[in-house]
């Protein structure tokens, strides 16, 4: 043998030795990638398990394990059939019928896929089925319409698994105490309705004979003094009962509206001017900058009874020789107008706005003595929302408070 030929034989080997060793290194970080993969899967906290081609256990990881109550010893390479039951047609080839519930199934909440643990308790799950077609990987969730001509040939598949069985009771537990909540609404505005239709007829009839007897002038002072009372109780409790009716009225959708084209000035001049006499016996100042030209699309008349009510409660809850001013903005962004009623009144906590429309909480501690039924800013809040509108409130303690709202605004014709 030649010098040449055992130089070329050498550098075979040598090239060789260098393949061999190349694919020493790739087998290694294969082995090394396989490692991570298997620890990643089995570290999920979704059940995986991987089927061959003929429906196989390949692999089965520990949340799979904690789901169904086997190992993944026990099922390797078995058939997991037992785990999934399904209708006769899909008895055959369980691939299939992961597919046929992955492509058909919209909310798995409404219709999850059931398994059976190895006590045969119902699991129910939700599913995400992926296939390895022709040595790549198919999401099956992402399927394209386009037709593919290349034959294909399904390798294995991938099922990600996750119970939802805890969290179907919940959500069905809460919608239970939601559907009790809603009964024991309706059930308390239909007492409060029928309670106070039964209280104001013979409340009626108490004011009635108490102003018959206001007419008799042989009464003597106290018993006038005591009539009045009998008269300025007896309305307060009947524009309570109003009030519980409205309310009533509105939680069971009887609420109409009677949408009309509204002046803003006109609306504000006519309840600052019927809230006249409550201010100056409040030593109570009132301002309001007109504004032509403004209009809204709304109801007349509980548009009034809100703006009124926002003012009243101004007036009331403010110091002595107080202020309250009304303005009007224009949003342009929504073509909406907002109105602002602003006092400089004691203020409310932040914390407590939203209490503050809560029906009969009146914040005890800025009351005081003054009356009131604790149900107005509610009705007002609801009539707003109603009409489309918003309503809200900022506050600073000891420097004032804006309640305001914003309803659809309308050009003039």
């Amino acid at each position: 043998m030649s010098d040449k030929t055992i130089a070329e034989l050498e550098k075979q080997i040598a090239e060789l030795q260098e393949n061999a060793h190349s694919l020493a290194l790739q087998g290694n970080e294969l082995i090394t990638t396989q490692t991570q993969m298997q620890s990643l899967i089995h570290q999920a906290s979704d059940g995986i398990i991987q089927f061959d081609k003929d429906g196989k256990v390949t692999s089965f990881n520990r949340a799979a394990e904690k789901i169904f109550d086997y190992s993944e010893i026990e099922l390797l390479y078995q058939d997991a059939s037992a785990l999934f039951p399904r209708p006769d047609e899909y008895q055959d080839n369980l691939i299939d019928w992961f597919i046929h519930v992955s492509d058909t199934t919209e909310d798995y909440f409404e219709k999850p896929l059931i398994g059976l643990s190895r006590q045969g308790k119902k699991i129910k799950l939700e599913l995400s089925v992926s296939l390895i077609e022709n040595d790549r990987l198919t999401l099956f969730d992402d399927f394209s319409s386009d037709e593919d001509t290349t034959e294909k040939e399904l390798i294995s598949c991938l099922c990600i698994l996750r119970d939802i069985t805890h969290r179907i009771e919940i959500d069905k537990e809460l919608m239970q105490a939601r559907d009790q909540a809603l009964a024991a609404s309706k059930s308390k505005t239909e007492f409060l309705s029928s309670m106070s239709h039964e209280l104001r007829t013979p409340l009626n009839a108490i004011l009635g004979f108490s102003q018959i007897l206001e007419m008799n002038e042989d009464l003597d002072e106290e018993d006038q003094d005591n009539l009045k009372q009998i008269s300025s109780a007896g309305s307060r409790l009947l524009s309570l009962i109003n009030q519980i009716l409205e309310l009533a009225k509105i939680e069971q959708g009887k609420f109409e509206f009677d949408i009309e084209s509204i002046s803003v000035d006109e609306l504000i001049n006519i309840c600052l001017s019927q809230l006249q006499p409550l201010a100056e016996m409040k030593n109570i100042s009132l301002h309001y900058n007109e504004n032509e030209n403004l209009y809204i699309s709304s109801d007349y008349k509980r548009l009034k009874q809100s703006l009124t009510n926002l003012i009243t409660n101004a007036i009331l809850y403010n110091h002595d020789n107080g202020s309250v001013t009304i303005t009007v903005e224009e949003n342009t962004q929504n073509n909406h107008l907002r109105f602002n009623v602003i006092d400089n009144g004691p203020g409310i906590e932040e914390d407590k706005f939203d209490d503050l429309f809560e029906p009969f909480n009146r914040l005890e501690a800025r009351v005081g003595n003054i009356p009131g039924s604790g149900i107005g800013l509610t009705i007002t809040k609801k009539i707003i929302e109603n009409l489309n509108g918003e309503i809200g409130v900022t506050s600073k303690l000891n420097e004032g408070s804006n309640f305001w709202f914003e309803l659809p605004q309308e050009e003039p014709e």
